[in-house]
């Protein structure tokens, strides 16, 4: 016969699964934005490297740019801020403390030395 867990109880275990609940959904959220900045830093790595692979052609750069925002689905802003964001850190950090909200507008920033402050 199934035991009747006295209201305190029940609100006890209610609680926890709460806290676990919301620990889950900030872990995950974590995970999420640290692989979308590993993949924006790879994806700046590559255009940077072929670009600079291909810089004897003035407007290689641009058309590149354009024919893949078309292709695959990223806007040009965005593909630009991945090649910026790839420049701003040379190396990626194995945990990252920013989110990619926070490198956007560290790219706005005009002063090299107010964006490696941050």
């Amino acid at each position: 016969m199934a035991q009747v867990i006295g209201r305190a109880g029940y609100e006890t275990l209610r609680d926890q699964i709460v806290q676990v609940l919301q620990t889950g959904k900030e872990r995950a959220q974590r995970a999420v934005e640290e692989e979308t900045l590993r993949t924006y830093y790879e994806i700046g790595c590559l255009l940077n490297d072929y670009v600079l692979d291909n810089k004897e052609r003035a407007d290689y750069g641009t058309q590149t740019i354009t024919r893949l925002a078309e292709e695959v689905g990223m806007s040009q802003t965005l593909l630009y801020q991945t090649v910026a964001f790839y420049r701003l850190e040379p190396i990626l950090h194995a945990r990252v403390k920013l989110s990619w909200t926070h490198y956007r507008i560290l790219l706005r920033t005009p002063s090299l030395e107010a964006q490696t402050y941050y």
